[in-house]
């Protein structure tokens, strides 16, 4: 009796350690999925965040509504400007994406429930829990004044990129000079005389010559693409030009290097796509202007095949201050492309 009893009280014990077990693995389980959602949706906000964050360069005030939580878990949202990074801290862990632009938040960064904001110039971009207007005064000292040749390039977009042109070319012939462009000409709406000048010694005249293009491009209608820069003998009198290496050394012109780096610094791809467009090593960024239905700005234009497709994209040469009234122009592309991680 006394035997079965005991058999009884086993049985039990091993059904009750059995469903502990049980529960543990199944608590174990049920945890890890979890953690795994928190983490999965942690990951995919901080991607989002950078993404929204990165298109501030080239689309207007970009904003991001942010979830009440990710995977049911509270989180907060950090913005490291030391990385450049959007970190989105959970449950079980930390996540971050590189934003892959100089970034900046004012003010403290969005909660959840909240929105990030977004606004971008000057090869940086702001982010705050609060609608960034350039009139803000903590705006306002976090955008320098551009230099002269920035409202010249504005009022004068063909003729700024032809010295562009002539002033990067030249710097490829002559690596060793200090250059500077000390005057131009316009000999007729394709071509135009540019002077290079070193400490006051005339290098040598170059001829710009460029043409009309009338593929649209996004939201560009028409475009004057830049087919030649040559070293000639031609003396003439021309108009003095603003500083344009003052302009690249204060950041507000990028250079053909530049603005490579600055596309392939972020992957791309069409909307509704997975598949990521791929960057060639060697694309060539070539000066033009670019007319939309605002206005006339300068730019670089990329030409390229990824596979098997063809891709022309427009970023713009320089960046837009962001107090300016009137539209700037960043960046557009045939077929349209947007940032991804």
């Amino acid at each position: 009796m006394s035997n079965e009893k005991g058999a009884v009280i086993w049985r039990i014990l091993f059904s009750v350690i059995m469903a502990i077990l049980l529960a543990g693995a199944l608590f174990a389980y049920i945890y890890s999925q979890r953690s795994y959602g928190v983490g999965s949706q942690a990951q995919s906000l901080a991607n989002e965040l950078s993404r929204t964050s990165f298109s501030a360069l080239y689309r207007e005030s970009p904003t991001y509504n942010l979830p009440k939580d990710v995977g049911g878990s509270y989180y907060e949202v950090e913005i490291d400007s030391e990385t450049d990074s959007i970190i989105i801290k959970a449950e079980g862990g930390t996540y971050h994406s590189a934003v892959g632009v100089n970034l900046e938040n004012i003010g403290k960064p969005p909660e959840p429930g909240g929105t990030l904001y977004s606004l971008g110039g000057k090869g940086k971009v702001l982010v705050s829990s609060n609608p960034i207007t350039p009139e803000n005064q903590e705006i306002k000292e976090n955008i320098d004044s551009p230099p002269s040749f920035y409202y010249f390039a504005k009022e004068n977009p063909r003729e700024a990129v032809a010295i562009a042109a002539a002033y990067f070319r030249a710097i490829e012939i002559f690596p060793d000079k200090k250059l500077g462009v000390q005057e131009y000409k316009k000999e007729n709406s394709n071509s135009f005389l540019i002077r290079i000048s070193s400490s006051d010694e005339n290098i040598g005249n170059m001829r710009v010559i460029g043409r009309e293009n009338s593929q649209v491009v996004g939201f560009v209608e028409s475009s004057w693409i830049v087919d030649n820069v040559s070293v000639v003998p031609d003396n003439f009198s021309g108009v003095e030009c603003p500083s344009i290496e003052n302009s690249i050394s204060k950041d507000w012109l990028y250079s053909p290097d530049q603005i490579v780096r600055l596309l392939k610094k972020r992957s791309w791809r069409e909307p509704g796509e997975n598949e990521p467009v791929s960057i060639p090593n060697d694309v060539e960024p070539i000066p033009a202007t670019v007319k939309t239905n605002v206005s006339t700005y300068p730019s670089y234009r990329f030409e390229f095949s990824s596979s098997d497709t063809g891709y022309v994209l427009h970023f713009g040469l320089m960046p837009w201050k962001a107090d300016e009234e009137q539209s700037g122009f960043v960046f557009e592309s045939e077929p349209d492309l947007e940032a991804i991680v």
